[in-house]
């Protein structure tokens, strides 16, 4: 929980400084714009997985209380 908790406040607080850094300088959109989504993507992905595996941990166990 606190894992996930951790992953979805980083992704705001990048989001957040991409788009503060973009309202700063819009030269520098290109660039900070595809680093800034690549890391939202991972940590978005890592998040997902992370979620999807406590989903399927909580299931095994439900199965294995009603066996």
């Amino acid at each position: 929980e606190s894992l996930l908790l951790l992953e979805l406040s980083t992704v705001a607080l990048v989001a957040a400084m991409t788009t503060l850094i973009l309202r700063q300088r819009p030269s520098s959109s290109l660039l900070t714009s595809v680093s800034a989504l690549s890391f939202l993507f991972i940590h978005c992905a890592y998040a997902l997985t992370y979620s999807m595996i406590q989903v399927s941990e909580s299931f095994t166990a439900l199965a294995g209380a009603s066996i």
